[in-house]
């Protein structure tokens, strides 16, 4: 995850090349032990970063973003619901 404040409930995170990710993909962010932070929706593809609007839960700087496993998403969309503007 890029080092950045949410606006608006929007994020960007850096990509890895040949990613394939497309608008309305569901992502996941996880802390180093795996764990689920967020729940995020990709909005927007800019080169190598991603816009996503952060949907649950609140991603650390540290986080990576990954396309979930059904039981990771799952787990993700038990995280709290993402207030307005975070």
């Amino acid at each position: 995850m890029l080092p950045s404040q949410p606006t608006d409930g929007l994020l960007a995170i850096s990509l890895m090349p040949n990613a394939g990710l497309r608008p309305g993909d569901i992502l996941v962010s996880r802390n180093q032990t795996l764990a689920p932070t967020a729940l995020l929706k990709v909005e927007e593809l800019q080169g190598h970063v991603a816009v996503v609007k952060l949907l649950r839960g609140q991603p650390g700087t540290k986080d990576e973003a990954v396309l979930p496993t059904s039981e990771l998403r799952k787990a993700a969309e038990s995280l709290p619901q993402a207030g307005p503007g975070s």
